[in-house]
């Protein structure tokens, strides 16, 4: 049997350190601990490709050391991942509900990364798929759950107002909507290195209305050291923020592109509403020159100011004018929304 180095603390996992597991699995937490877990070749074959295969292999001869490496009477698999992500591996293979996550929480990225590397590793794709499902959920894939997303994102805001004045707080002291709403900059990480492209085109839009100055780590840090810091101030009053460092060269290029096509695209809108009803009184034109035009900021959300029969363009506008205004703003919102796909991605 093969001996454990003494300078190596063995740390079981009591929740997956079963009595009747015939594996053991042993993974290095780092240079002076390793977790051990007793599992049961069985489940871990049932749900992983590649584990079903390690199983499948004939034992090796009695003179290989490591088939003679033994725990608690039970067979050693020695692995060497990270060990939190192995954990959680075992842990969703046994308990799924443990991978249920808040919905649109903005650390979902960061729990999900490894366990997600894993499940690609060793072939677990029925966990791998339950998981990206969970993070496909939190962005929105059309326009209409885009609208959803920003209606719950200012309820959002209005609620936890309504909370602080309830309980005799400032503004400054109550919580933050960005707690509560998906973050960009991970989320578009995760996306390119565990294959969602989905979430890339509404992640990169909401990337591009958030300024470089609106850091997440900094802005909660403004919390506690400067409560009443300017960038602290807006944050509470509901603007949002991305975990800026995460991103690569790659990831900002395309931003930068994505930003420049937005302008292009916002500088034709003006040409494309202008009223063209054969009914049309000259007076429209003239009303419709004093009418604010969307800029690249937030063109979904100016667009959707259009879309409105009642905001606008406003008084003086003929009604035959104001429904082609209306109806052109629609198909220009939607338009927009299928292209962000093509404007965020890779030349």
């Amino acid at each position: 049997m093969a001996s454990f180095s003494s300078l190596t603390t063995l740390i079981q996992i009591a929740d997956l350190y079963f009595d009747d597991g015939n594996i053991v699995v042993f993974v290095d937490r780092d240079l002076e601990a390793t977790a051990v877990f007793r599992l049961h070749k069985s489940i871990l074959a049932s749900q992983s490709a590649v584990f079903a295969d390690l199983f499948s292999l004939p034992a090796p001869s009695k003179d290989t050391v490591e088939s003679n490496e033994m725990y608690d009477g039970v067979p050693v698999v020695r692995m060497h991942d990270n060990a939190k992500d192995i954990e959680g591996l075992f842990r969703a293979l046994y308990c799924p509900s443990s991978i249920l996550f808040k919905r649109r929480h903005p650390d979902t990225p960061l729990k999900v990364k490894g366990l997600l590397a894993l499940t690609t590793k060793y072939q677990v794709d029925r966990l791998r798929e339950t998981i990206i499902s969970q993070v496909r959920a939190d962005w929105p894939s059309s326009i209409f759950e885009w609208d959803v997303l920003e209606e719950e994102a200012g309820q959002l805001q209005d609620e936890i107002l309504q909370e602080a004045l309830q309980n005799g707080l400032e503004p400054w002291q109550s919580r933050a909507a960005d707690d509560y709403l998906p973050e960009p900059a991970s989320a578009i990480r995760l996306a390119y290195e565990a294959s969602i492209p989905e979430i890339i085109p509404a992640a990169f839009y909401q990337l591009s209305r958030t300024e470089p100055s609106q850091d997440y780590d900094r802005w909660r840090a403004l919390s506690n050291d400067d409560p009443f810091h300017e960038a602290h101030c807006d944050w509470i009053d509901g603007a949002r923020t991305a975990r800026w460092s995460m991103l690569v060269q790659e990831d900002l290029l395309s931003l930068a592109r994505g930003k420049e096509k937005l302008q292009r695209f916002a500088e034709e809108i003006h040409r494309s509403m202008l009223p063209v009803v054969t009914c049309c009184r000259m007076g429209c034109l003239d009303v419709w020159k004093d009418v604010p035009q969307p800029v690249r900021k937030d063109l979904l959300r100016d667009l959707k100011e259009f879309c409105s029969e009642t905001r606008y363009p406003g008084k003086g506008m003929c009604g035959a004018c104001r429904q082609e205004i209306n109806r052109r703003a629609k198909r220009l919102r939607g338009d927009l929304w299928g292209r962000l796909g093509e404007f965020f991605g890779e030349e």
